[in-house]
Parts: C-alpha cells; structure tokens; sequence
C-alpha cells in the first residue's frame, strides 16, 4: 500500500507514447501497463523486469558495477537536484517519506499539479 501514489507523468513520456500505450493496454481490457511481466516468486513484478533490464545492460554492453534498473531512480533524482527542485518535491515524487518534525505528519500531500511543474524542469536529451 505504501508504494501506492499519484506521480505526473513527464512531458517527455507522453511525447514518446506513453498515454497511448495506457488507452492501447486499457482498450483491451488489460489492468497493468505491461501486462507481458511475469509476476516473480516474491509476488513483485520489479524483480522480473529488473532481470530483463540486466539482461539488456549486458547484451549491449553498458553495464557497470554501479547500473542496475535502479539506477533509474538515482539519475532521476540527480536531474531533479540539477533542475533546483526542492527536496521536499524530490520526495514526493520518487515516493520517499520525510518525518523529520511533527510537522511532517500534519496536512496533506503535495497536489499532482504542483508536482507536475516540478518534475517538467526536468530536461531530457533525445539520443541520436
């Protein structure tokens, strides 16, 4: 349930298909995005894409000590840090918890669109 959370899309995702991809996966009756990931034992589906996600680091050779599918995570929060966006958003939208005062536990979330103009600071370069 904690892994459950609202998070804009980039602008860039939904320029290469992602919201199509969604009505496409929707239109068909699917409940998942990619319905072709198999569930692993552990009863997660990140472990079986994380695998595939290797298996295309090494096929192309690009993999390192440091990438893994996780690696996603760390250079989205580096591009946010790079785009000046606050950590407080940062949190927000990667899903990590901030309790650092009683503060913390008192009001609601951060709203989709303020989250949105966040994370379209974020710029990305299209690779050639």
């Amino acid at each position: 349930a904690s892994s459950k959370r609202k998070t804009p899309i980039h602008p860039t995702l939904i320029k290469m298909g992602l919201l199509d991809h969604f009505n496409s996966q929707n239109n068909k009756g699917e409940k998942r995005l990619f319905p072709d990931l198999p569930m692993s034992c552990d009863g997660t589906y990140s472990n079986a894409f994380s695998k595939r996600f290797n298996h295309f680091l090494n096929r192309f050779n690009i993999k390192t000590e440091k990438t893994s599918f996780h690696s996603f995570r760390h250079t989205f929060i580096d591009a946010l840090r790079e785009a000046n966006v606050p950590r407080e958003m940062r949190q927000a939208l990667v899903g990590h918890l901030s309790v650092q005062s009683a503060h913390d536990n008192y009001g609601s979330q951060i709203g989709l669109e303020k989250l949105y103009q966040q994370i379209c600071l974020v710029k990305y370069k299209a690779i050639s």
